[in-house]
């Protein structure tokens, strides 16, 4: 008899006997039950493993980008006008510089944007209200490439006072094959927003 393999929806660990929290980065396991995980979700505030904000940051596209953005805004800031200060070149220091300036202002602008939707998406699954949604699309997101791959989006979406909304995870195949078109999964969403959601368990946003 195959014995099952249990994936950690925190870090993308997997191992052959079930814990309650993973090994690998200690968060917090769906109950588990007769060989399957059950569809439970813990009551609020949930708990969310340490380095886990850190650890899904620098996987998400718009922070990458605009940490490379405000690294080249930030050195040409810096190198241009003094290389145009100190040959007299005037007029190289300020085309420089602006550029710099430029590329300064867009990458911590999408830093920013980056971390605060992130924040946003833990606080859904920290003190989010449960309700059912459904898979209305999966795709490779073939514009985005990730230590060589393409991540895998997941599209769903969910009904709360009578209104559809809809969101979407993306991550690496493994993680996501057991989503199907139209099948129902468990949303977190935020009372006071409820455009902003996450899935339970936590998947790679």
């Amino acid at each position: 008899m195959q014995s099952s393999i249990y994936s950690c929806h925190w870090c993308n660990s997997q191992f052959k006997d079930y814990h309650e929290r993973c090994p690998n980065c200690g968060g917090p396991m769906p109950i588990h039950s007769h060989d399957s995980f059950s569809a439970s979700i813990p009551a609020a505030p949930r708990e969310i493993p340490n380095g886990f904000f850190w650890k899904k940051l620098v996987t998400r596209p718009l922070f990458l980008v605009g940490a490379i953005f405000s690294f080249i805004g930030t050195l040409f800031c810096v190198l241009y006008p003094g290389i145009g200060l100190t040959t007299g070149m005037l007029l190289f220091s300020i085309i420089g510089g602006g550029i710099g300036f430029i590329f300064a202002v867009l990458g911590y602008t999408f830093l920013y944007i980056s971390i605060r939707n992130l924040k946003k998406i833990l606080k859904a699954y920290r003190e989010g209200k449960p309700t059912t949604g459904k898979v209305i699309q999966a795709y490779f997101n073939y514009h985005v490439r990730i230590n060589g791959r393409h991540p895998y989006v997941i599209l769903y979406q969910y009904s709360v006072g009578g209104r559809m909304h809809t969101a979407k995870v993306s991550g690496f195949p493994e993680a996501l094959a057991h989503l199907q078109m139209g099948q129902e999964l468990d949303v977190l969403y935020l009372t006071e927003n409820p455009s902003i959601s996450t899935v339970y368990p936590p998947l790679i946003h």
